[in-house]
C-alpha cells in the first residue's frame, strides 16, 4: 500500500498537502478528521449506475489514502496504548520494591541490637 501510495506520489489535502511521510506527524485526531473528509469524498466520487462498472483511477486513489490513514492511525493507536502500559508497569514496579524497601526496613528494625551491631562492626 504505501509502495503503490510512493509509485502514485499520492499527496493528502490537509491543511495544504501532505505527503504520506507527514501523516506521521498528525495526531489521532487530526488523522481522524482526515479520515472523515476522505470518507466523504469516497462517497461523493461513489455512484450507482448501470454504465459504470468499473473503479475509477480517482475512486482508488481515495480509497488508497483512505487505507492509509487507516493503517496510520492504528499504528498510532497501539503505540499510544503500549506506552500506556509501559508506563503502568514501571508504577507498578515502583511500587513493588517500596514495599519490598518497607519490608526489609521492617525486618531490621525487628532485629535484636546486638545482631544488628555485628551487622555494622562486619560493614
Amino acid at each position: 500500500m504505501f509502495k503503490k501510495a510512493s509509485r502514485m506520489k499520492l499527496r493528502f489535502n490537509y491543511r495544504g498537502w501532505c505527503s504520506v511521510e507527514d501523516l506521521w506527524d498528525l495526531s489521532v485526531e487530526e488523522l481522524d478528521d482526515l479520515y472523515k473528509g476522505l470518507k466523504s469524498a469516497q462517497i461523493e466520487n461513489s455512484s450507482e449506475s448501470l454504465l459504470v462498472n468499473r473503479k475509477s483511477i480517482k475512486n482508488d486513489a481515495i480509497e488508497l489514502r483512505v487505507d492509509i490513514v487507516t493503517e496510520i492511525f492504528n499504528e498510532k493507536m497501539k503505540a499510544a496504548e503500549d506506552n500506556e502500559n509501559r508506563v503502568e508497569k514501571k508504577k507498578k514496579k515502583q511500587l513493588l520494591l517500596e514495599i519490598i524497601s518497607e519490608k526489609e526496613n521492617q525486618k531490621l528494625k525487628d532485629m535484636p541490637v546486638e545482631e544488628l551491631t555485628k551487622l555494622v562492626n562486619e560493614l
